[in-house]
């Protein structure tokens, strides 16, 4: 891609196997980047005109370490408000069985995830577009790896919205920023929980202005039973 290049190596050693074929690109990065929890950003050097690949972990603050300056999102710190919380296990399964080259009982498949009983929930994965070019435990690996992103995407779905102000208690992109994991505590509702923000809206009015951060991933637009 013209004007594209490579930001610095972070050293992250995270590693997975998959193959694609005629995929979107954009698409394929995100699932990458879900499944591993490495953002990835395309950041315009407009001086040098180009345009820097560049990836981002975000940093653990949750209440259960030790090694960052932690943040808590409470009422107790007046910095959670008009608190929204969703939650959805609709689209959940716990198992993925994955179907590579071949027909009948020579059929290659893996199976990943667990459960049992009525905690049991089975997807099946057709991944006849692998292709045999890899060593059988190369191409095992990459049906796992298959797997294991549908049941990312087939996960649970649990989030909390609130409104807090930049500076209040923890200062916002010097204490804590995007794709930090940070505690999340609401007595009334019974909340207690370490989620990732996902998402923050920055809202500027009335010569003031106020974040809506997001915790958790967000509910699907829409469920998909086809998949």
């Amino acid at each position: 891609i013209p004007h594209v290049e490579l930001g610095e190596f972070h050293g992250f050693d995270d590693q997975v196997s998959f193959q694609i074929t005629y995929k979107n690109l954009q698409t394929v990065l995100t699932k990458i980047s879900k499944f591993g929890l490495v953002g990835y950003r395309f950041t315009p050097d407009f001086y040098n005109h180009k345009i820097i690949f560049d990836t981002m972990k975000g940093v653990d603050r949750s209440f259960s370490q030790k090694a960052n300056k932690r943040v808590i999102f409470t009422e107790d710190y007046n910095n959670l408000t008009n608190a929204v919380y969703k939650y959805n296990n609709q689209a959940l399964k716990t198992v993925a069985i994955v179907g590579g080259q071949g027909e009948g009982n020579e059929r290659i498949i893996v199976t990943v995830g667990s459960g049992s009983g009525l905690e049991l929930r089975e997807i099946f994965i057709d991944a006849h577009d692998l292709s045999e070019e890899l060593t059988l435990d190369q191409y095992k690996e990459a049906l796992r790896q298959r797997g294991r992103e549908a049941l990312q995407e087939a996960s649970e779905a649990e989030s909390l919205e609130c409104e807090t102000i930049p500076e209040m208690n923890f200062k916002y992109k010097k204490d804590y920023d995007l794709g930090d994991i940070v505690t999340i505590k609401k007595k009334s509702w019974g909340l207690h929980m370490n989620k990732r923000i996902t998402e923050i809206q920055e809202v500027y009015e009335n010569g003031g202005g106020y974040i809506v951060p997001t915790f958790g991933d967000p509910l699907p637009e829409k469920l998909d039973w086809g998949k």
